[in-house]
């Protein structure tokens, strides 16, 4: 400010410098021009300096962003707290660099930019939820109950399921309607195995090789490998697993009634089922779930309240240990 300052004053650098005027001496050109130079140079330099500075803290934001990001696993908060700091320091830093304005847009426009960069992350974070089903990083709060482990963000919340097994799948619920205690859940996966996408495989005769390989194929237990055959109305499938290896959270119980109950509504003609392990063999018998299994004649209406019935009847029963352990010693032999 030192070259503005003197021409408002009217004065030289060099009275400047002295403190008083000296109107008896005549201003030396020289000795003004290199004062100037060295006052313009100087003031380069402190903005040279303080531009380094705002730019390491950007740098240092950015790491901090990707630290968060990447050494934390996504079941840990501490990933949100370095993405948040991050931010803060991005915002010190873009603060720095708009030295040249006026203190009050610096200060709005820095808070402008650091909110920018949360809702820039929260957005790729969701973009990542949906896309590739998977929970969230930044998550302000985690709770787990049971086979269903809930992530509250700001705008959003996201329900795991079975975790760390071959049936891990994720509910997003935009709207916040759920909590742990009124989520629909399933053991199984609900995209794969549930009624929405197994009725498509819906026929009136066995034999379609094609359509019962694909049904099959959504229904538990097929991620361990399968083979089927077809014996009138009989359907042999052998899976390639021990049932005792299978057996934790009663998980061959709770697949054998569900797939049991799953093909005997959506393929009319099939009337057994035999279910072949290594060294072991269950079957399962259209007549008895008829007679037998809860509500089972509510399964052969219209979609819309096949799907409804399905859900109610079928998959939240497989959540309650108690009802499988009694199903399956009543149905399956």
């Amino acid at each position: 400010m030192f070259l503005p300052l003197c021409d408002i004053l009217q004065i030289s650098v060099n009275e400047l410098f002295q403190g008083e005027r000296r109107k008896e001496e005549k201003p030396d050109p020289q000795m003004q021009e290199v004062l100037s130079q060295s006052i313009v140079y100087s003031s380069s330099v402190v903005k040279m300096k303080e531009q380094k500075i705002s730019y390491l803290f950007l740098g240092i934001g950015i790491l901090i962003v990707l630290s968060g990001m990447n050494l934390f696993p996504k079941e840990s908060i501490w990933s949100s707290v370095f993405s948040f700091l991050g931010c803060l320091v991005l915002m010190v830093g873009f603060y720095r660099i708009k030295s040249c304005w006026h203190q009050k847009k610096r200060m709005v426009s820095s808070f402008l930019f650091f909110l920018a960069c949360i809702s820039l992350l929260c957005g790729l974070d969701y973009i990542n939820v949906m896309t590739n089903e998977t929970a969230p990083r930044f998550f302000y709060h985690i709770e787990k109950k049971g086979n269903r482990i809930l992530y509250q963000t700001p705008f959003y919340q996201v329900f795991c399921f079975n975790k760390d097994s071959v049936n891990e799948y994720y509910l997003v619920d935009t709207k916040k309607q759920y909590t742990l205690d009124t989520v629909l859940g399933m053991p199984f996966h609900q995209k794969k195995s549930g009624i929405e996408n197994i009725i498509k495989y819906q026929s009136r005769y066995v034999g379609d090789n094609s359509n019962d390989a694909n049904l099959i194929a959504s229904l538990p237990l097929s991620e361990y490998g399968f083979v089927f055959q077809i014996e009138e109305k009989q359907l042999i499938i052998d899976y390639h697993t021990s049932d005792w290896y299978q057996s934790e959270n009663l998980y061959i119980q709770k697949s054998l009634l569900y797939n049991s109950v799953a093909i005997f509504t959506l393929i009319e003609n099939v009337d057994t089922i035999t279910y072949r392990f290594s060294g072991t063999s269950y079957i399962a018998e259209r007549e008895v779930f008829q007679n037998r299994y809860p509500n089972f004649s509510t399964l052969k209406k219209q979609a819309t309240l096949l799907k409804e019935n399905f859900r109610k009847n079928v998959e939240q029963k497989m959540n309650d240990d108690d009802f499988v352990i009694s199903a399956f010693a009543d149905l399956i032999k």
